[in-house]
């Protein structure tokens, strides 16, 4: 191990060697993607299609280049918290919030999907009484 290098270890099993921020960026496994990061990172299960991804029955376009058969069938999605936002125009994602959590200069919510509760890290504080929020990529 080089200096500045860290050890991710599962049950005495190394997962990942590198960096705090390499191991953030580009996790080896869903182990060490949900290891790093607080909150950790949102593990979605879903399914390729054509344009994107199927999130159990929400579609989710890819945009121009995607390349479904580069990858399985069944796939699991990583998604930060913080890179969710607020949409400003036409929206990915519609969903129902479970929680908002104001912390000062950011909110953190959750909301499900697929089953899974997914937490976003937003700038800004969101109104107390919000029962749904518009989603893009951030």
């Amino acid at each position: 191990m080089a200096p500045g290098e860290f050890l991710v270890l599962k049950g005495g099993v190394v997962q990942q060697i590198g960096t705090p921020q390499e191991i953030y960026v580009t996790p080896a496994n869903t182990f060490a993607a949900d290891f790093m990061g607080a909150p950790p990172r949102n593990l979605v299960p879903a399914r390729m299609t054509g344009a994107g991804l199927d999130l159990g029955g929400t579609p989710l376009d890819m945009g121009p280049g995607w390349d479904a058969a580069a990858l399985p069938a069944r796939v699991t999605l990583g998604i930060r918290p913080e890179h969710l936002a607020r949409a400003t125009a036409a929206p990915d994602l519609v969903v129902v919030l479970k929680m908002i959590e104001n912390t000062g200069a950011e909110a953190y919510v959750s909301f499900d999907l697929t089953g899974e509760t997914i937490t976003a890290r937003l700038s800004g504080r969101i109104p107390e009484d919000a029962t749904a929020l518009s989603a893009a990529a951030g």
